[in-house]
């Protein structure tokens, strides 16, 4: 299921389902927490905390869980990748990172503009972000309605069904405990099995849940 055609369902579902969370302390320390790990990383520490930066992120104004000013960039990314024009390709890539920068797909396929470029280096980068991110997601939990993943996006849920060569099918919400999720129905690329895949969706429904009482 595509962005827009999810977004009227969760549109439907956005008061019966998001808890509600506190908003006590205010988003300025987020942000300030949120950009100094980003700047730690984009300066080659990888010893920061992925999940406290995935976790930051959500809780500051630079978070749009459900598209941005990046999703330009990333369609002529794609047109880019489609004629094997991979310098444009790292061009559209290192543009759509500059305002997302923990979009997963977005590394992995600036990757593969490097390898195809021999750049080793690029390479290496990018694969270690977009696989510490997807790891930052399977510590979170097991996938189960009782252990969902928790994730920030949607687009978290794809890259991650993605890394582990799972194609999506069926999508649905519904609730693991008393939080919201996603629940995917999908199956194997390589060994035809089926699985079903739960992800906790609290954060960009509380997002979505603010935004649309703020027009109200």
């Amino acid at each position: 299921m595509t962005r827009s055609r999810f977004l009227p369902l969760l549109a439907l579902a956005i008061v019966a389902c998001t808890p509600t969370v506190g908003t006590s302390s205010g988003p300025a320390p987020a942000t300030s927490e949120y950009r100094k790990l980003l700047v730690r990383l984009q300066a080659k520490d990888t010893s920061i905390d992925f999940t406290a930066l995935r976790l930051a992120y959500a809780a500051s104004p630079d978070y749009a869980p459900y598209g941005s000013d990046a999703d330009d960039h990333r369609d002529s990314l794609s047109a880019a990748l489609a004629r094997r024009d991979y310098r444009r390709v790292i061009v559209e890539a290192d543009a759509a990172l500059t305002i997302d920068y923990l979009d997963i797909r977005t590394h992995v396929l600036r990757a593969y503009a490097s390898e195809q470029l021999g750049d080793e280096p690029g390479v290496a980068w990018d694969r270690l972000i977009a696989a510490r991110l997807v790891q930052s997601i399977m510590q979170s939990g097991a996938g189960t309605v009782d252990s969902p993943y928790v994730v920030v996006s949607v687009a978290e849920e794809y890259a991650l069904l993605g890394i582990k060569h799972y194609q999506s099918g069926m999508q649905s919400l519904g609730k693991c405990g008393t939080r919201p999720c996603d629940i995917l129905e999908t199956i194997h690329q390589d060994t035809q099995e089926k699985r079903t895949f739960h992800f906790d969706i609290t954060l960009p429904m509380t997002y979505m849940r603010r935004q649309f009482e703020g027009k109200h």
